[in-house]
């Protein structure tokens, strides 16, 4: 089994580009998968859904998603998700992101990322 940490860019895509990560992920890493997201990914999600407009619909469906699909809470140090998922993604995690610069320190740190490739299809470093 693999374990994926979710960045809140990530738990965006099911509105902003109508695509199933939780049916996904488990596809393109051909294994069962448990999800996992750092306590910051939350409290950056609940920001955002008091936004009006697509940025906080896609918030609210994206804490709703956690909390269907059972995604597990992290509690790490750190200020920001980045640094959060940068202190605890090196333990056999792979991290599902669209952020350039964070995949750019994860890969790095010699740790698999997940992302968004032509608009419509989950690529893998």
């Amino acid at each position: 089994m693999k374990k994926v940490i979710l960045d809140t860019n990530f738990l965006m895509l099911p509105v902003q580009k109508r695509l199933d990560v939780f049916e996904l992920i488990p596809e393109i890493l051909e294994d069962r998968v448990e999800f996992y997201v750092v306590k910051q990914t939350l409290k950056e999600l609940e920001n955002l859904s008091k936004n009006r407009g697509k940025s906080g619909m896609a918030a609210r469906v994206a804490l709703e998603l956690l909390k269907s699909r059972k995604v597990r809470v992290l509690d790490v140090e750190g200020r920001s998700c980045d640094e959060a998922i940068l202190r605890v993604a090196t333990n056999d995690f792979i991290v599902a992101t669209n952020d350039k610069m964070l995949r750019k320190r994860l890969k790095g740190a010699n740790v698999k990322t997940i992302y968004l490739r032509s608009k419509k299809y989950l690529g893998m470093d």
